[in-house]
């Protein structure tokens, strides 16, 4: 009976991957403002604004409502933005 032929290829080894960011060894302090601060404060925004929204709704006309909660919306992008959007 016949037998197959096996042709075997060498591959290269794949390189490393470059660690991720938060892989990296930073201190505990800068790890709390950038990576752990960050998500608390969009949850909260996310939170704060959605109240502020329920709050304001009843209280004065629906375009002054949208305006004011466009506003505020800004301002939290804003504060983002200076916080941990410049690199």
């Amino acid at each position: 009976m016949a037998q197959k032929r096996r042709i075997e290829v060498e591959r290269p080894p794949a390189p490393p991957a470059p660690p991720a960011e938060e892989d990296q060894d930073i201190g505990w302090g800068q790890w709390f403002r950038q990576v752990y601060a960050k998500y608390w404060y969009v949850l909260l925004c996310l939170f704060g604004t959605s109240m502020f929204f329920l709050t304001v709704r009843g209280t004065i006309p629906d375009l002054a409502t949208a305006l004011l909660t466009a506003a505020l919306v800004a301002a939290e992008i804003f504060v983002y933005w200076r916080l941990w959007g410049q690199k």
